[in-house]
């Protein structure tokens, strides 16, 4: 696949998801991570559900907000601390949607 491929279909994502959503609010919470509203856009959508409260960042994040992580999710999180590995948090409208774990490569 070449590159120039990649970068018109990245691109063409992009451009999609900007006609998709509105950002209402954004706050970036230095240390802990960022907490942002989105509004759907969309005209096909028509009922109260379309914005969505996201916060992305570190366990700080989520005790300022009093976000719950289950116990389970919490002992992985902890497992790839313990790895060495960075771990960003999403939730979306208070509940967890994806841990991302991120590790240095040391050359």
């Amino acid at each position: 696949i070449s590159t120039e491929f990649l970068n018109k279909l990245q691109k063409d994502s992009l451009d999609n998801l900007k006609n998709k959503f509105t950002l209402v609010h954004f706050d970036n919470l230095n240390g802990e991570g960022i907490s942002c509203k989105l509004k759907i856009t969309d005209e096909m959508v028509a009922d109260d559900k379309t914005a969505f409260d996201v916060l992305i960042g570190n366990e700080k994040l989520f005790q300022r907000f009093a976000v719950k992580i289950s116990s389970a999710a919490q002992k992985r999180i902890q497992e790839l601390e313990e790895e060495g590995k960075t771990v960003i948090q999403v939730v979306i409208n208070s509940q967890i949607a994806m841990v991302v774990a991120l590790q240095e490569k040391h050359l």
